[in-house]
């Protein structure tokens, strides 16, 4: 509930605040917009809780300039509440708040807290988010959208409660950030072995990609792994417990590219990405493409793969490894496939398209949008099926005709242009 909200129903009638105060939901969220609120309103709005049978468990804060941070009192909820389990700071311009500016709207004595999130104008340290997250023992979530600077702190508590962790680099600094994640990993694999979700996004730099090897296996109850536009040196390796494994625009260094997963002969060793119980695989504009195919592989053959992202193709030219499983050799054809994403294949032929389409014929969405070669046969492969897409988009393929568009709404496609 926003605060002032509250304050307004209050003010209906008696049986009207007999019912706002007596209802658990209105009193679970708070939510506080730009931290305007008069230090005696917030006061009694908190007192109210504590009389209620429902305490606060979680805040929403957005924060306005820091020159004006210290005059509200947003630290009385550390002093009334003591059952917070949540709190989430927004900004809606740029901040980066010290350790102490966060300790006052975030006070780390407060054990009872197990969700911590800041969105990505709450532009923090690494160090800063070290401490955060080692001071909270019972801490399940924690997001950091921005965080920035080399000195990650020693974590020097164990978080065995923690399940899913998500930092976003902002680094300015883009020779040092890959060096930082280094030493944040292997203490994140000690400290927090639990973890269950994990999501480290744009870390890694061209002069300085992230040197590894990173063994992510070492999680061994790791079930979704986000790396999106991240650079490494080496290949990481992956725990076969994954469900959900996102490789967007991930670079692995030019000279290094594969070699860690390579055979004698060249080609891929494939006990490196046997991945069982894989359900979403992303590989979009990823030199991961490469590997494409050993990747899905177990769980298109199971049936565990339900969605597959394996377009763009414009920025990261799998032509340049000769060899290269994608488009060369196709992924296993399966019926359990709902989702496929075959975007911005500029150089791939239509019957390459269409043999790719035809080994998945209970396809629900599909996205061949920006693949100029396609004509109206590939909307007739999709049409002429037992269980026809709900949607296909084909944005930028100015060769499919109007007749063929037409014909497939027809039969019940939502076409999107």
């Amino acid at each position: 509930m926003i605060l002032s909200s509250s304050s307004r129903c209050l003010r209906v009638c008696r049986l009207w605040k007999r019912f706002i105060e007596t209802n658990a939901q209105f009193f679970h969220v708070l939510v506080i917009p730009k931290a305007l609120i008069p230090p005696k309103s917030l006061k009694r709005w908190l007192s109210r809780t504590e009389n209620s049978p429902y305490k606060l468990k979680e805040v929403n804060i957005t924060l306005p300039e820091k020159a004006k941070w210290t005059e509200h009192s947003i630290t009385s909820i550390g002093s009334v509440c003591k059952a917070l389990e949540t709190v989430y700071l927004h900004a809606d311009v740029d901040q980066n708040p010290t350790l102490d500016e966060i300790s006052k709207l975030v006070p780390l004595r407060y054990k009872t807290l197990t969700k911590i999130g800041m969105n990505y104008r709450m532009r923090i340290t690494m160090k800063t988010a070290g401490v955060l997250i080692s001071q909270l023992p019972l801490l399940v979530v924690a997001q950091f959208d921005s965080v920035y600077e080399p000195g990650f702190t020693a974590l020097n508590t164990d978080m065995p409660h923690l399940k899913i962790i998500k930092l976003t680099s902002t680094s300015m600094d883009r020779r040092a950030d890959g060096t930082d994640i280094e030493g944040v990993l292997p203490q994140l694999m000690e400290r927090a072995p639990n973890l269950m979700s994990v999501h480290l996004v744009s870390f890694g730099s061209y002069p300085r990609p992230i040197q590894g090897p990173i063994d992510f296996a070492k999680w061994t109850k790791l079930e979704t792994l986000e790396l999106t536009d991240t650079r490494f040196a080496r290949i990481p390796a992956f725990p076969r417990t994954l469900s959900v494994l996102q490789l967007a625009r991930v670079r692995l260094h030019l000279r290094l590219r594969m070699n860690d997963a390579r055979l004698p002969d060249g080609t891929i060793d494939a006990s490196k990405f046997y991945l069982p119980e894989l359900v979403v695989l992303n590989v979009e504009a990823s030199h991961f493409q490469t590997v494409m195919y050993e990747m899905s592989i177990a769980g298109l053959k199971s049936g565990t793969l339900k969605e597959l992202y394996i377009g763009n193709t414009t920025h990261c030219s799998v032509e340049e490894d000769p060899y290269s499983d994608w488009p060369h050799r196709m992924p296993e054809p399966s019926e359990s496939l709902e989702i496929l994403y075959a975007n911005e294949l500029p150089h791939i032929d239509e019957d390459i398209v269409i043999k790719l389409l035809q080994g998945y014929p209970n396809l629900i969405e599909v996205d061949i949008s920006f693949n100029p070669k396609l004509t109206g046969s590939v909307l007739r492969v999709l049409w002429d099926r037992d269980s026809s897409p709900r949607t296909v988009n084909i944005k930028g393929c100015d060769r499919i005709g109007r007749d063929a568009i037409e014909k497939a709404r027809r039969r019940g496609i939502e076409i999107r242009q």
